[in-house]
């Protein structure tokens, strides 16, 4: 069984109903991948109803709508689940993978 420790999300943290959040256990797992696209602007929801449909595999996150630059934060688990969603979606769209300036 996982010890909490109720200091770990940083003192004075405090949830939605203003209690403060104690006794959680510490996050797990390996952390995200997270990559940066550019894609036309009406693909942003697009890729977004794909992930969301894809229980778990991550989520997306919009960096500049005008540019179409998103961030795509990937669970390790779902990676190559990630890689052939974002080539089904580069089928239909153009996307380019963004470098390290984005992170």
């Amino acid at each position: 069984m996982v010890q909490a420790d109720p200091t770990h999300i940083g003192p004075g943290v405090r949830g939605p109903h203003g209690r403060p959040l104690t006794g959680l256990p510490p996050p797990c797992g390996d952390p995200p991948l997270i990559r940066a696209y550019q894609l036309p602007p009406p693909a942003i929801q697009f890729l977004t109803a794909l992930m969301e449909a894809c229980d778990g595999i991550g989520l997306v996150r919009t960096l500049d709508e005008d540019r179409g630059i998103v961030e795509c934060w990937v669970m390790p688990d779902f990676a190559a689940d990630f890689a052939a969603l974002i080539d089904a979606v580069s089928r239909e769209w153009p996307v380019q993978l963004l470098g390290e300036e984005f992170d």
